[in-house]
């Protein structure tokens, strides 16, 4: 039997967005220069891995659309600079944790634009938000998330700063987040709704 070289399992993964050799598409190996199995940096110690563990959001008809509740303005400027509000670029490193540093800095953005910025906590925790969607969404053993979670997350019950919950990849990945902070350091960071 031919073995299928990288790319040819690339393409039919891109292609296919990620239904077909799943296990090729979740992490990245940089010194073996490949994608590998999620447990290759536990064999090999010291390898830098990367994951990108996406899940498709389902459909939910209880969503709340944004293009219902808004009208798309006919003259938009050609311009538009958010810069001023936004953080810096963070690194997940090994963990596929995007929806958490999403929702973080979603957050982080709304919150300099409301004055109410935590900047001398280190902004919004995204290990909170990475680990109160998966918590919420009922497979916080798993790698990846749904940013619907994520929101359902911090309008239930917020999240908390930075300094309470600082980020270290694949650290404390299966701790509920209602275990690890007290609900009233979580209370003044929650949002009133969300519209997809």
């Amino acid at each position: 039997m031919r073995k299928t070289g990288y790319w040819a399992k690339r393409a039919v993964n891109i292609l296919s967005l990620g239904k077909w050799f799943k296990q090729y598409s979740l992490t990245y190996c940089f010194d073996c220069r490949k994608l590998v199995h999620p447990n290759h940096q536990a064999k090999r110690e010291g390898h830098r891995v990367v994951s990108f563990g996406w899940r498709k959001d389902p459909r939910d008809p209880r969503d709340l659309l944004w293009r219902r509740l808004f009208k798309v303005p006919r003259i938009r400027p050609e311009r538009v600079d958010l810069r001023d509000r936004a953080g810096p670029v963070r690194n997940q490193l090994n963990e596929g944790s995007c929806v958490g540093f999403a929702a973080m800095a979603l957050k982080n953005w709304w919150e300099k634009a409301q004055k109410d910025y935590p900047g001398k906590q280190g902004g919004i925790s995204p290990r909170c938000c990475y680990n109160g969607a998966k918590w919420i969404g009922g497979y916080l053993s798993q790698e990846g998330a749904y940013l619907r979670d994520a929101l359902k997350f911090l309008k239930k019950y917020g999240t908390c700063t930075e300094a309470e919950w600082p980020y270290v990849p694949v650290a404390d990945r299966t701790v509920s987040p209602l275990d690890r902070v007290k609900p009233e350091q979580l209370e003044p960071w929650k949002i009133l709704s969300y519209v997809r």
